[in-house]
């Protein structure tokens, strides 16, 4: 089992469903064996105002935000454990394929983000009379005709397939059109309201809801099982080597033995003599042009008497200062959402602190009066110190 940070909020999920409906995407993990998956949203120029809107509804979530040579605007966020299941029962033989249990969550919101991804209307006549047509291509002929079912059982929504120009079309008439923008209007957003019929403008009333991060055990990918053979004669009935995405494991006897690679330094009592032991790993060096200034670590709590263990801290130490401040309160700032990223811009509010992650700290360094007013925001999004714990410039 790994323990991995879960943000979404209930809110959020409808979010991510109604948009995996139409343009939102989930892509694959980055290793073979790793449970993070990103979500992305994507629109073109014209609904860039709809994609922010919809990436405010994301806030505490980190991502970034970039565009490509055409314009177009995209959003991706840090990968999540939580979505890897979605993921996997979602997309079939290069198709979105959605179960009945997936499109029975689907609530009104969820569908309003699909409408607005992948709708039109059509008015006809003086009287205003609107026929919905939305694209259904990208999904399975079973999925297109639970979509139907479900429109009908659940919203009282009639909609028939077709097919135009060889896509797959779900439209809807006169009365049923009526009937399903009654169901979306409050969660129309004012930039897609020339989607809606008239009668149902003006509605738009979403209040985003978030919860905080939370850190749970999930599964581990198993990266093999290789039986070994049998050693010490018959003392040993059967032998396994498991390996475990950056860990190692044994299964000898049905025992399961977890073995570390790190061998801590200072002789075998270190590990019972001391109250705290800390395991610092590089990640990264920090160079300025060619020049090594110093490494990014992690920082991992093995052992703790006197606080919870297994706590892990990502920082910078340099050469010339220590460990940053202005490193960690540009990553606590973009944890805690209190600084954002778009692209290579480091944002505070209306402020740029900089492009590129060494401009930001330098921004800090800078102006102390706006480092403090970030990291009083950070304390304060973060919960109050324990008592006995650090003082201000610690």
């Amino acid at each position: 089992m790994l323990a991995q940070w879960f943000r979404l909020s209930e809110f959020q999920w409808d979010v991510i469903r109604g948009s995996l409906l139409g343009d939102g995407s989930l892509s694959a993990p980055k290793g073979p064996h790793s449970r993070g998956v990103q979500f992305r949203l994507g629109h073109g120029v014209k609904q860039r105002e709809y994609l922010r809107w919809k990436m405010s509804l994301l806030g505490n979530i980190p991502g970034s935000y970039w565009e490509n040579d055409d314009a177009d605007s995209f959003w991706d966020s840090t990968p999540m454990p939580e979505l890897h299941d979605t993921r996997r029962s979602a997309y079939q033989l290069g198709v979105k394929q959605f179960d009945q249990k997936y499109l029975d969550s689907l609530s009104p919101l969820a569908l309003a983000l699909w409408y607005m991804d992948d709708g039109s209307l059509t008015i006809r006549g003086k009287r205003e009379n609107g026929r919905i047509a939305i694209c259904v291509e990208g999904m399975s002929i079973d999925t297109q005709h639970r979509l139907v079912a479900m429109l009908r059982d659940r919203f009282g929504v009639d909609a028939k397939l077709h097919e135009v120009r060889e896509r797959a079309i779900l439209r809807m008439e006169r009365d049923a059109t009526d009937r399903f923008h009654s169901v979306i209007a409050q969660y129309v957003h004012p930039s897609m309201e020339y989607k809606l019929l008239p009668t149902h403008r003006g509605r738009f009333a979403v209040t985003p809801v978030f919860s905080e991060p939370e850190r749970r055990l999930v599964p581990a990918e198993i990266a093999a099982i290789k039986p070994q053979p049998k050693r010490w004669g018959n003392r040993t009935s059967f032998r396994y080597d498991i390996e475990v995405e950056g860990t190692h494991n044994y299964l000898v006897d049905g025992v399961v033995v977890h073995n570390s690679p790190i061998t801590t330094t200072g002789g075998k009592a270190l590990k019972f003599y001391a109250s705290m032991r800390l395991d610092v790993a590089g990640i990264e060096q920090i160079k300025n042009g060619t020049e090594v200034i110093g490494r990014r670590v992690r920082v991992k709590v093995v052992k703790n008497k006197v606080a919870p263990p297994f706590r892990i801290a990502e920082l910078e130490i340099l050469a010339v200062e220590g460990i940053s401040r202005e490193g960690g309160l540009v990553d606590m700032g973009l944890l805690t959402g209190v600084v954002t990223k778009y692209g290579a811009w480091f944002n505070y509010g209306e402020t740029r602190l900089g492009q590129g992650r060494e401009n930001a700290k330098q921004f800090f360094r800078d102006h102390r009066d706006v480092a403090a007013e970030v990291e009083g925001k950070v304390r304060e999004k973060s919960g109050p110190l324990p008592a006995g714990g650090p003082d201000e410039e610690s």
